[in-house]
């Protein structure tokens, strides 16, 4: 049974993998890009319990952010918004620290409402059709099922 529970692993893990790679192509022509270390951070996950599989795709904080926008409260990492600032070309280099000041506050005061106008809110339609996933997963099972009932009835 391992070799089937070794193949829907990999199975979920190369599905996981081809969404993070379709997150990244939306990521990168969204324009909402800033440092790239979002799409570094990206990893994917697959565990087995006893033949129970989940898996996950992790990242930065701010990627929930990023997809479901942000609840006034907290003040967000100003070294961030300083580097989003200076990345996107705002302002004129003096006053970056102001500006990225009061974005930060803005921030903390309302929240961020996603979609916006710097994001459509569309990282997640990167991730591949689930039933991919499925026709590999079922397609292995498929193969193991056989393989034993001809092993049975030789």
């Amino acid at each position: 049974m391992a070799g089937i529970q070794d193949e829907i692993n990999k199975d979920i893990k190369k599905y996981l993998d081809a969404s993070i790679q379709g997150m990244l192509r939306e990521y990168e022509s969204s324009g909402i890009k800033n440092t790239g270390s979002l799409g570094q951070s990206l990893t994917s996950l697959v565990q087995d319990n006893n033949g129970r599989f989940t898996g996950s795709i992790g990242g930065n904080d701010y990627v929930h952010q990023l997809i479901h926008g942000r609840e006034p409260g907290t003040m967000p990492p100003l070294d961030q918004i300083k580097a989003w600032v200076e990345t996107k070309g705002i302002g004129d280099g003096d006053n970056t620290d102001s500006i990225a000041y009061a974005i930060a506050l803005k921030i903390k005061n309302e929240g961020i409402t996603v979609p916006n106008r710097f994001n459509d809110g569309q990282l997640l339609s990167g991730i591949e059709d689930v039933n991919v996933l499925y026709t590999e997963v079922n397609k292995n099972i498929l193969k193991s099922f056989i393989t034993q009932m001809k092993n049975i009835f030789k």
